[in-house]
Formats: structure tokens, sequence, C-alpha cells
């Protein structure tokens, strides 16, 4: 599950591939297709094709966003993805 804003036109959602350590993270973005499950009142539940897992979501969106755009990750701004029913697969 995520945040209903991560959801972008129904089918996919932005991670980052996150290198260096958390005070100084910098990665790339990923586009990841999602397929979402269930709308709850703040957050969407979905699948999606491939693992999560311990990856940052992007929360807000961007004014560009693009596949291997370079980002800086804010420590106390990231959520991982959780994994679980309908969370990834």
């Amino acid at each position: 599950t995520a945040q209903a804003g991560v959801v972008r036109k129904e089918s996919f959602i932005w991670v980052v591939d996150a290198q260096g350590t958390p005070e100084d993270a910098q990665g790339t973005l990923e586009k990841v297709a999602i397929t979402p499950m269930r709308r709850f009142r703040d957050s969407v539940a979905f699948t999606a094709s491939r693992d999560l897992t311990g990856l940052p979501v992007v929360l807000t969106a961007l004014t560009e966003e693009a596949e291997g755009m370079k980002v800086r990750l804010d420590g106390d701004a990231t959520v991982p993805a959780r994994n679980g029913a309908g969370g990834s697969r």
C-alpha cells in the first residue's frame, strides 16, 4: 500500500534506485508499473511489476519526472514501499 497521491495515471509509481549513505543519498528515478487493487480513504493497495521492498517511493509530484533522472533524497521525506497484502509482488 502507498499514499493515494503516489500512484500516477492509475498505472505506475516512481521509485528511487538509491546509492550513498542515508545522510547524503542520491539516486535515479525508475518507473514501476502497478495495478491498483483497492482504494482506501488515503491510500491505495496495488501489485507491482517488481519487488519494491526497501525502495524509496516518490511521494510528491515533481515539476518534471523522467526515467533515469538524478535525484537527491531527503532522509526525512522518503518512505520505503511496504511489502504485504497488495503492496508488491
